[in-house]
């Protein structure tokens, strides 16, 4: 499952409107919008300050473990190596 649809999902257990999560990370409504449809790929940074809004962990987002970063599900995971770049891994 994408991670959109799982932010989505989390969201609406919530009952956290689209507006409260863009406002809390400072973007607008409709770019917000368009991370949870896929539209927009989602930066790890991001994702990590989403799962604090919503109080829950990377795992619950992302379905795999922390250092795994799944921006899209046309892209492969990529892990960060000790100097922060990405490494393709599969």
């Amino acid at each position: 499952m994408a991670i959109g649809k799982n932010i989505k999902k989390l969201r609406l257990l919530r009952n956290y409107t689209q507006k409260y999560i863009a406002q809390a990370l400072g973007t607008s409504h409709a770019n917000y919008g368009k991370m949870e449809n896929g539209v927009i790929k989602i930066s790890q940074q991001r994702v990590e300050k989403i799962a604090t809004i919503l109080q829950v962990t990377l795992v619950e987002i992302t379905g795999m473990e922390h250092d795994v970063l799944v921006e899209n599900e046309d892209i492969k995971p990529t892990k960060l190596n000790r100097e922060g770049a990405t490494k393709e891994s599969c």
